[in-house]
């Protein structure tokens, strides 16, 4: 979570959140791109670095699936020793109403087959859901 401090800067913790979204979408990483392609090749309702707000902060997550009410977060190497607190994060995105978060490391993002069956993984009980070939 981003703990937002007041500050000439930001007004608000809207504006703090809107500058760091800008920046996250700017410096992507190339697997978040490879993804969000391959969710725009499949014709998904999605938001890339969507913000959540919280009462006192907010988040910015990866991808939101808008149809399944499902955040999806791609994790590199520095996730490794943070997963502890990746948890909490989970359980509190959960706490404010979404339905799962689903955390892939960026290597299994790396093949367009992989990415399929990382939406099979998601969208497993929605039949009427077709992946594009």
């Amino acid at each position: 979570m981003i703990e937002i401090k007041k500050s000439k800067h930001f007004h608000s913790k809207e504006e703090a959140a809107e500058e760091f979204r800008k920046s996250l979408i700017t410096h992507c990483t190339k697997y978040e791109d490879q993804f969000f392609e391959f969710l725009h090749s499949q014709g998904w309702q999605f938001e890339f670095q969507k913000v959540i707000y919280t009462k006192t902060s907010f988040y910015i997550v990866d991808f939101y699936l808008n149809d399944f009410n499902i955040i999806v977060e791609l994790d590199g190497e520095g996730h490794k020793e943070r997963m502890k607190e990746d948890a909490q994060r989970t359980e509190e995105l959960k706490s404010l109403g979404f339905s799962r978060v689903v955390r892939f490391w960026n290597k299994e993002i790396k093949k367009k087959s992989y990415c399929k069956s990382i939406l099979k993984t998601i969208i497993w009980k929605k039949k009427h859901y077709q992946l594009k070939m």
